[in-house]
């Protein structure tokens, strides 16, 4: 069977594969074919949107993380998915008033507890940011994980607060503890690198999300990019979906063959050849295949990085309801709904088949039918199983005990999201966990030279996990996209 033949092809139609096609194509005079190989029937990757009870909701990426200096956002503005004027960032709820607190038993906590709670909380997440700052300053400092320290931090403040009042804050702070666990996309934050926490970088500004659905951006990348090549009219880039790449080969390095490109077999049987390939997959699909995907293997220190990094399980759960839970239900002005577990043992905690709910760490109001559920770890794991039945039970227990209302409906449809069962993604976004650092993140970044000799590289990474400070971001896989494209352009 003969080989199609481009100059570059590029793994993955997401946020990172269409920023190097657009980068390459777009925004710069690349004179070569390039084409995209994407294994789902559509593009986007961990960017994806559904219409749920009439409104747009994310199954993937959620918001564009700070406005000011943020590509996304620059883009979102261009492609007139934003108006700058009418869309606002979203407030804290914790400091605009809108968080409404229970105990599990339907104890209301006070908000005012609750925001005094997270002020401090908040000092004490800066204090821990700054021990990377510290450790790039010089100071020896042990490692230890996030958990860890958080944990010292609270116990030493709750030490100063009255003995009844221990439960009910110790209870606030563990459900602060589980929405840094979502944030940060893994299981426990015992697993997360105290040394390497304040790696990760923000843009300023707030966060927004984009009303008509985060995957126009990628549309607006592919979309500027073909109209740009078919101007020129010479079938310079193209795109394929449900191509599934199965093997990669390549000459290795140091290869005597000066000549000799790399193969790129599909599971449908169509082979491609190309002189550069730009892998964009996640980093959880990387650590499924990567040791058998390369022929042959790419160098052991690229193995090791992606083995090294952090990498699990998000879960989102839309809740649909029949009718409007406001205001019977839910009082109007709630943007978001805390439940608290006082006196939740270790042995509870760790029963994940029987208590996976109470990793939940809120619920947000959407709309007046539309709640939203987070949970990350072994719980999503879990969760990730269970039909919509169990899960409606569970949840619905859950509201009817913490209003004291045995009337609470049960909603009429539940939306999964299923990251960690999905063979394409494999989990969520990347972090720093114990054991790993930044050099992994630039590790895996490093492109790969076949010739020492030659100017350009023959393989390259791109995607949030190759990101050395935006990681786990859709602006971190969009800047690495622009990075791989760097790599073959002529200047």
């Amino acid at each position: 069977m003969d080989s199609e033949i481009y100059d570059t092809i590029i793994i993955g139609a997401g946020m990172a594969g269409a920023s190097t096609a657009y980068h390459l194509l777009y925004e710069n005079n690349y004179k070569g074919r390039v084409l995209i190989l994407e294994a789902r029937n559509r593009i986007g990757g961990r960017i994806h949107g559904q219409t749920i009870a009439g409104k747009h909701v994310e199954l993937g990426a959620n918001w564009i993380h700070g406005l000011i200096g943020n590509p996304i956002y620059e883009l979102a503005v261009k492609y007139n998915l934003i108006d700058p004027i009418k869309n606002k960032p979203d407030e804290n709820p914790y400091e605009s008033g809108n968080v409404c607190g229970f105990t599990s038993e339907g104890e209301p906590v006070p908000i005012s507890l609750i925001s005094s709670a997270y002020q401090h909380y908040f000092w004490i997440l800066k204090r821990a940011d700054d021990v990377h700052n510290r450790v790039c300053r010089g100071e020896m400092i042990e490692e230890c994980s996030v958990g860890e320290y958080l944990g010292k931090e609270i116990n030493n403040y709750l030490l100063t607060k009255n003995e009844d009042e221990r439960p009910l804050l110790k209870a606030i702070f563990d459900q602060m503890i589980k929405r840094e666990g979502v944030i940060n996309g893994c299981n426990s934050l015992d697993e997360i690198s105290l040394r390497y926490f304040g790696l990760y970088r923000e843009f300023s500004g707030g966060n927004m999300i984009i009303p008509p659905g985060f995957q126009y951006i990628v549309q607006g990348l592919l979309d500027d990019t073909m109209i740009k090549t078919q101007e020129k009219n010479d079938n310079q880039f193209k795109l394929l979906l449900n191509h599934v790449v199965e093997k990669i080969k390549w000459p290795g390095v140091d290869s005597k063959d000066k000549e000799q490109q790399v193969e790129v077999i599909c599971a449908n049987g169509k082979v491609f050849k190309c002189n550069h390939l730009v892998n964009t997959m996640p980093v959880g699909v990387l650590k499924a295949k990567i040791k058998q995907l390369y022929e042959p293997s790419i160098p052991q220190y690229k193995i090791e990085a992606v083995n090294a990094l952090g990498f699990d399980y998000v879960n989102k759960i839309y809740l649909e309801y029949e009718n409007p839970l406001c205001p019977e239900f839910i009082d109007s002005t709630v943007s978001e709904i805390m439940v608290f577990w006082k006196n939740e043992s270790k042995e509870a905690r760790n029963d994940v088949e029987k208590n996976w709910v109470s990793k939940i760490y809120s619920f947000s109001k959407i709309t007046d039918r539309l709640l939203l559920g987070w949970l990350s770890g072994k719980e999503a794991r879990y969760s990730e199983k269970l039909d919509e039945e169990t899960l409606s039970k569970k949840i619905t227990e859950l509201f009817r005990s913490m209003y004291k209302n045995p009337e609470f409906p049960a909603p009429s449809k539940i939306v999964q999201t299923t990251w960690g069962s999905d063979e394409f993604k494999l989990g969520a976004y990347s972090h720093m966990r114990l054991g790993s650092s930044g050099k992994d993140l630039e590790m895996l970044a490093q492109p790969i030279f076949s010739d020492p000799g030659s100017d350009k590289p023959i393989l390259l990474f791109a995607g949030e996990g190759t990101h050395p400070f935006y990681f786990s971001t859709t602006h971190g896989a969009f800047l690495s996209g622009k990075k791989a494209a760097s790599y073959l352009l002529d200047n």
